[in-house]
């Protein structure tokens, strides 16, 4: 089975990504804007979006998650093959011995 886990910035890599966005929504009103007209007002939009995203990662619990994180579940990995292990044993392609020592090491992965 696959897991599918959400992840977000660290709080430190946020609270950096907060700080440089208020710097440059400061900018983009006070330079940006007043120069470059419709292109500032796109420039100082992205700066506030930014700014929103990295804030909600340090000031709620939730935030928003950058990327999403897809792996296989360990332990129903580990319970096929004990499954699969005791087949062979069952059909007799395996000796009580060898099915021991591979099941401990199955087992030692969790």
């Amino acid at each position: 089975m696959i897991r599918r886990m959400k992840a977000k910035p660290s709080k430190a890599s946020s609270t950096l990504g907060f700080i440089l966005g208020l710097a440059f929504v400061a900018v983009g009103g006070i330079v940006v804007i007043p120069l470059f007209g419709p292109f500032g007002m796109i420039w100082t939009l992205f700066a506030v979006m930014i700014t929103i995203y990295h804030g909600l990662n340090i000031f709620t619990k939730k935030g928003i998650a950058l990327y999403t994180i897809e792996s296989e579940d360990l332990t129903d990995n580990i319970e096929g093959r004990l499954k699969k292990l005791d087949g062979l044993r069952n059909e007799g392609l395996l000796t009580s011995e060898e099915y021991q020592k591979k099941k401990e090491e199955i087992l030692k992965e969790l």
